[in-house]
């Protein structure tokens, strides 16, 4: 953020120099050219500019409401919500819960990674995932896991040889011999 008092400058070095911005930067060293050229269109519009800057709020009080409801309708996830509407941050998107809700604390929520399950609950959720009729994320909900590792489940527990149009064939890797027969 720059003074008033460089600003001022800045806009009458442009108009000294013959409305040339770019030699007004290289002899300041400041601002961007689309940046003087801002402060020159206000300064022509008011006579003067701005003693104090406001930072310009990036998202709209709109913006922020639908991010929390997002929230809220969706499970409760910050890094969920983040992703599925593309802004903001985890850490943004706390503050604006606490704002738009005071009573309210955004959970964190954590995937049960600790939770140990045993071969018996695995061998049903692998069944679960195989015999479902909604989606694969459903499933895992339900059980508690992510998607991820509800695929590494199947891929450890059903054998490639029940799917053989699925796997890879083996690949040959060469060795020193056939390189240098090469």
């Amino acid at each position: 953020m720059h003074s008033y008092e460089e600003r001022i400058r800045a806009v009458e070095l442009y108009y000294l120099y013959g409305r040339k911005a770019s030699v007004v930067v290289r002899e300041l060293g400041y601002p961007p050219i689309k940046q003087l050229g801002r402060w020159v269109r206000i300064y022509e519009e008011k006579g003067d500019l701005p003693r104090e800057l406001k930072p310009r709020e990036r998202y709209s009080h709109a913006q922020k409401v639908a991010a929390v409801e997002h929230y809220l309708t969706h499970g409760g996830c910050l890094a969920f919500t983040c992703r599925a509407i593309g802004y903001p941050s985890s850490e943004v998107l706390k503050r604006w819960v606490i704002e738009v809700y005071p009573g309210r604390r955004p959970l964190v929520i954590r995937s049960n990674t600790n939770k140990c399950f045993s071969p018996d609950e695995r061998i049903h959720a692998v069944r679960a995932l195989c015999n479902r009729r909604g989606t694969a994320l459903k499933v895992a909900q339900k059980i508690g896991v992510s998607v991820p590792v509800l695929y590494k489940w199947k891929k450890d527990l059903i054998d490639d040889e029940a799917y053989p149009g699925t796997s890879r064939a083996p690949t040959r890797r060469r060795t020193d011999d056939h390189c240098r027969a090469a």
